[in-house]
């Protein structure tokens, strides 16, 4: 059963523009951002994701073909239809790289590659509520089938991109390793139910014995053995890792996904925290454009998000959100402040060994950009607040 109309989502905005105009200053596409924005808020606010729902599919309907639009109306397909609304979305998400590829919104790559790990991100928060419940093994193979399909597409649309559907990938394997082990204790119950119902057939069949006998020889009152309760075994979790050192983009993107590995077998392990660093400051070779002291770069990180980050490297510290702002530091390499909130949960968390190697691959970095610390970004925050 099909929950969305991918054909009417997907057709042209125009016969002139088939994929529309820019609509991030539309009503529609303002109000669904503002929606979304609401997760994670400090003041307590939840996310409508009908309304969500509702403004991406007008975004796509009648103004833009827009990625960031259709990573958004998935999670507000999750949230309504389960996974199989995830499913659904993940195949609207296909055919827009196939039909309109290069030539979908964003046109920048930062914002292509930021709703990749939007989505990522909010699949994994919400793969343990999909968990709760009994998954088709089909649907889950569905899934997965797309994603990957998914992954190749966005890999040749955007060859420059250093974004991937990693986190995606390895939920929905979970998910599949426990439909498989539902489905082994399914068949497993109902053996034993075929086992104990079969010796009562067979008595019945047996031929009454003589009247005397029964006189004679009291009967036995035969007590059937209890139905075990079926037990479930944990299933080993195992991530299989596509390497491609193909090029330098393509190097790069599986060094992260061996990065993103590590850190969620072993997250107190130094490794995995250098190898984000040496992907985040590579190809930096020089202090940003500044005038004055102040650069002309905006930090993505919203208030709250900051606010956030700061609240839980001073008190307590969790690995989930060490996790997400990883991810984050990669996409804005001179917010240094960023990496004291990484070493100071870490600490918290009494990963030492990973915390010194932050600090070392900091202060290496540092070094090497004479006059760094005096920066800051175009909103005059500071490019470092402090240094770990």
């Amino acid at each position: 059963m099909s929950v969305i109309d991918i054909e009417r989502l997907l057709a042209p905005i125009s016969d002139a523009t088939p994929v529309g105009e820019d609509a991030r200053y539309e009503f529609c596409y303002e109000m669904m951002e503002s929606e979304v924005k609401k997760f994670g808020s400090l003041f307590g606010e939840t996310v409508d994701w009908g309304v969500v729902k509702t403004h991406a599919t007008e975004v796509l309907e009648h103004h833009s073909k827009d990625l960031k639009a259709i990573c958004y109306l998935v999670r507000a397909l999750t949230e309504e239809f389960g996974l199989q609304g995830f499913e659904q979305g993940l195949k609207l998400l296909s055919e827009a790289l196939n039909r309109f590829g290069v030539e979908l919104y964003p046109s920048r790559k930062r914002g292509r590659d930021g709703a990749v790990e939007w989505l990522n991100h909010q699949f994994k928060l919400v793969s343990g509520k999909l968990a709760e419940s009994a998954q088709s093994w089909e649907l889950v193979s569905s899934c997965i089938s797309t994603i990957e399909e998914v992954q190749r597409q966005f890999d040749d649309v955007y060859q420059d991109s250093e974004a991937d559907f990693f986190e995606i990938r390895t939920q929905l394997n979970v998910l599949s390793q426990q439909a498989a082990a539902d489905d082994q204790i399914d068949d497993a119950s109902v053996t034993v139910e075929q086992a104990i119902s079969t010796p009562t057939a067979q008595s019945a069949a047996v031929e009454k014995p003589a009247q005397s006998e029964v006189q004679t020889a009291p009967a036995k009152t035969v007590t059937p053995a209890p139905k075990p309760a079926p037990v479930k075994k944990a299933v080993a979790k195992e991530v299989d890792v596509d390497t491609d050192f193909s090029s330098p983009t393509a190097s790069k993107r599986t060094l992260k996904k061996v990065a993103e590995v590590m850190l969620h077998a072993n997250p107190s392990d130094p490794l995995a925290y250098r190898i984000y660093r040496h992907l985040t400051w590579d190809d930096i070779d020089g202090l940003p454009d500044h005038q004055n002291n102040q650069t002309p770069l905006s930090l993505a990180v919203s208030s709250d998000q900051q606010a956030e980050y700061r609240d839980k490297a001073n008190q307590e510290s969790d690995i989930d959100i060490i996790k997400r702002l990883e991810r984050t530091l990669t996409d804005a390499p001179f917010w240094l402040t960023g990496h004291y909130f990484v070493y100071s949960m870490l600490i918290n968390l009494g990963f030492d060994d990973a915390a010194t190697a932050v600090k070392q691959e900091v202060q290496r970095f540092v070094d090497s950009l004479e006059g760094i610390e005096h920066l800051s970004f175009k909103n005059s925050l500071p490019l470092q607040m402090k240094r770990p």
